[in-house]
């Protein structure tokens, strides 16, 4: 009986450990580079290098930037940081707009103000701890991270 309860043991501590969930760290989500796309008449844009896809029309109605059914800016700006939030922004845009990956989707965590203006030829950069944006032909600096202007 003893030789019974051993082996059932055994297995049962075999089965949980296989269970068990696994995980992989650290991990480094950061592009190195941002993403310069084009935004065709429907809102969508698509990075190949990235395999990523997505439909940015409810940002330029949140940011009052369609004109004819149309986005105001051509090309949108994208980079996501090592802990894996996508920055985002446009020329004209007045904002930063930082999403988390979601289900099928990316969910807003933070929308950084820049400029009450709109930002003038706006350019990202990963810097290790945060993003950095360059704007106004690379006059303004600011350090973005998840959290905000750092």
């Amino acid at each position: 009986m003893k030789r019974s309860k051993k082996i059932f043991l055994t297995i049962l501590f075999a089965t949980l450990a296989a269970c068990s969930s696994l995980k992989i760290a650290p991990v480094n989500y950061a592009w190195p580079l941002e993403n310069v796309l084009e935004i065709r008449s429907d809102f969508n844009v698509a990075s190949m290098r990235y395999s990523v896809t997505m439909n940015l029309r409810e940002l330029f109605e949140a940011e009052k930037l369609i004109e004819n059914n149309a986005p105001v800016s051509k090309q949108v700006r994208i980079i996501r940081n090592r802990d894996g939030y996508y920055f985002i922004t446009a020329n004209k845009f007045k904002h930063v707009y930082v999403f988390a990956p979601g289900e099928k989707s990316l969910v807003l965590k933070r929308k950084i103000t820049i400029n009450e203006k709109g930002i003038e030829n706006p350019a990202f950069n990963q810097r290790g701890d945060y993003i950095e944006l360059i704007t106004d032909n690379g006059n303004k600096r600011y350090e973005l991270t998840q959290d905000g202007v750092k």
